[in-house]
């Protein structure tokens, strides 16, 4: 340990030994001295608002939040209310900042605070910012209780509304039957409360999971029918979600110029209704377009765009998809190292978010790149591992079109296809 590490750690040391040295009465008064001196130079309490708009306090809106906890008692009202107000501003700071981590959690302790709708509401946003930085199991617990929330107090609408939330996670970690059930049941829910757009939301959804089951005439029927109610609405959101879905299912039947349009026609909207997520994921799936279509000048130039945006947004999820589509341009572009190296990441991201279905389309990818480079046992360990994802999950389709482009692979180097024992 050198001296200036030495030094912070016996400071810190010290520091606290001291503060556990003060009685807890005593220490509740310093954090509410604390909080009264921070609050006051930093502007005062602000009044609470429907519709956030970031003032200078919001930089230490968490700390004013923190203090009021540890200075409060029960009887203390007024430092308990403030402490919900600031953990409400520090979450919508933390969220702008696209510190989605730090902003779920902050949700969550708000919710503890809060009942009913409010803490519905509260429960539903942490879910979906512990979401978007690839936290799905998390993700799927606080839509589990947002959804208990809104029926114990028959919220109808809202109930509806967390019961797609959680089928989409359902969806996305390959539990599919699952997924297909809470659907039903999400929009039997806003059937019943009369939630036509919402209702509308969920079948846009519901035809991802259409999509990943082979039913791709009723998933772009879903998704037409979406977007159709979206520019009549006038949701710009809504309409970029599903000109991405399209654009998806357009490019998997080859047709790139179709699907190329519908990808420019979305991030001309990103001008007018900016989601950085949401721009990154188009900036990738327009890569891989480039890379299909032999653009791969312009299709390594929006790759590293994307993974840009992506990074700096905290979006772990999507960045390993794009370093697992990278990947493979620099496996065709016949930069081994480091193909092998972005392989490496983006299936570690896979694993760390728990995205089955592109760790198992990957893993077959990376298999071809083996085989290239000669390494038999390794790509067929490699195929197989992601192939056996794929069953598992249920995608069919995908395994097929990996089965389909490894044998004519093993084909061509004469070696037995890889879901074949060795002689």
């Amino acid at each position: 340990m050198n001296a200036e590490a030495a030094y912070l750690f016996r400071h810190a040391l010290l520091r606290d030994a001291a503060y556990q040295l003060h009685l807890p009465r005593d220490r509740a008064k310093l954090h509410g001295m604390a909080f009264d001196s921070i609050e006051s130079v930093a502007g005062g309490r602000p009044a609470e608002a429907t519709k956030y708009v970031e003032l200078p306090i919001d930089a230490v809106a968490e700390d004013l939040a923190e203090h009021a906890r540890l200075a409060a008692r029960p009887e203390d009202a007024g430092l308990m209310e403030a402490r919900r107000l600031y953990l409400v501003r520090s979450a919508y700071y933390r969220a702008k900042k696209y510190e989605l981590a730090a902003s779920s959690a902050l949700w969550e302790q708000y919710a503890e605070l809060v009942e009913g709708k409010k803490r519905g509401k509260a429960l539903r946003r942490a879910a979906m910012d512990a979401y978007a930085v690839g936290a799905a199991e998390r993700a799927a617990r606080l839509f589990g209780m947002t959804r208990e929330t809104y029926r114990a107090v028959g919220d109808v609408s809202g109930e509806g509304l967390a019961t797609a939330d959680l089928a989409g996670i359902l969806v996305e970690s390959g539990c599919l039957v699952e997924a297909e059930a809470l659907f039903d049941e999400a929009l039997a829910l806003q059937r019943k409360a009369g939630d036509s757009d919402s209702e509308s939301i969920t079948r846009g959804n519901l035809g991802k999971l259409y999509q990943l089951t082979g039913r791709t005439k009723e998933a772009v029927r879903a998704w037409e029918q979406n977007l159709e109610a979206a520019r009549r609405d006038g949701h710009g959101y809504r309409e970029c979600i599903m000109l991405l879905n399209l654009a998806a299912v357009l490019q998997e039947e080859g047709r790139h110029d179709s699907a190329e349009v519908n990808l420019d026609r979305l991030l001309a909207l990103q001008v007018e209704n900016p989601d950085p997520r949401l721009r990154g994921t188009a900036l990738v799936n327009l890569a891989v377009l480039y890379q299909e279509t032999g653009r791969l000048g312009e299709a390594e130039a929006t790759y590293k765009r994307a993974l840009g945006l992506l990074r700096e947004i905290g979006s772990r999820r999507s960045e390993g998809i794009a370093l697992g589509s990278l990947a493979g341009l620099l496996h065709r572009t016949r930069r081994a190292a480091e193909a092998e190296r972005a392989y490496g990441q983006a299936l570690a991201i896979h694993r760390e978010v728990r995205n089955r279905r592109f760790e198992g389309s990957h893993l077959c990818e990376m298999a071809l790149f083996l085989l290239d480079e000669r390494r038999e046992g390794a790509a067929r360990a490699a195929w197989r591992q992601g192939a056996t994802i794929l069953a598992d999950l249920g995608d069919v389709k995908e395994r097929e079109r990996q089965l389909m482009t490894m044998r004519a692979a093993c084909a061509k180097t004469g070696w037995p296809a890889f879901d074949e024992e060795p002689a």
